[in-house]
């Protein structure tokens, strides 16, 4: 690939991707020993570590009939151009 811009970019986007992983499982070290400590906030001179709890359900059968129905009404909507489409550029990179 001749142009330093896409190459910039692709090495970048390889960085995160070492990066992030270094921070999943730093990440699961770090809920592990927070549980065990019964901590729920460490402040450190970078920052504040704070671990959150996020609540999901599982609904009723009936519940669910429902959003299954919901979802093929929007599919016809969206196959009769009734729905607004929209559509939302990004970049999406292949690291190597």
């Amino acid at each position: 690939m001749e142009n330093k811009l896409y190459e910039s970019y692709l090495e970048l986007c390889g960085k995160i991707a070492n990066l992030d992983k270094e921070k999943k499982e730093l990440a699961i070290e770090i809920t592990s020993k927070m549980e065990d400590e019964e901590l729920t906030t460490v402040k450190g001179d970078s920052g504040i570590i704070t671990l959150a709890e996020r609540t999901s359900y599982k609904y009723t059968e009936e519940v669910d009939n429902k959003n299954t129905e919901l979802k093929e009404l929007k599919k016809v909507e969206e196959s009769t151009g009734v729905a607004e489409k929209k559509v939302t550029k990004y970049l999406r990179a292949t690291v190597k």
